[in-house]
């Protein structure tokens, strides 16, 4: 269960950090917000856009990934401004969800026997 947290919190740090433009351009370019897309205003509109995977491979990606985990994030933890903020929020809120997440979506090509 340790690697699967590791993995979780460094997505979730890198997915941070690409979102408030913390790293290269090649990356930060990589999360586009659903307002980017389209005009219509909905609740999820903050969200960011998840991109259509066809085989699960795709689904794999560091893209796909932090999508999927930033869009799950609740509110104040998206809005946290510091990355080491973000770290110490994540950690508390980790430990909730990370085996739920994992055991569901499983993004990181390991089955679910290794998770629970």
């Amino acid at each position: 269960m340790l690697a699967i947290d590791t993995l979780y919190m460094n997505d979730a740090v890198m997915t941070f950090k690409c979102i408030h433009r913390l790293v290269p351009d090649y990356l930060a370019d990589k999360f586009i917000s659903r307002s980017q897309i389209t005009t219509r205003n909905t609740r999820q509109s903050n969200d960011l856009n998840i991109p259509r995977c066809r085989l699960a491979t795709g689904q794999q990606s560091f893209a796909y990934r932090g999508d999927i985990l930033w869009n799950d994030f609740s509110d104040s933890l998206k809005r946290t401004n510091s990355v080491k903020a973000f770290k110490a929020k994540l950690t508390h809120y980790s430990f909730n969800v990370v085996s739920i997440f994992v055991s569901e979506k499983s993004l990181w090509g390991v089955t679910n026997k290794v998770c629970m």
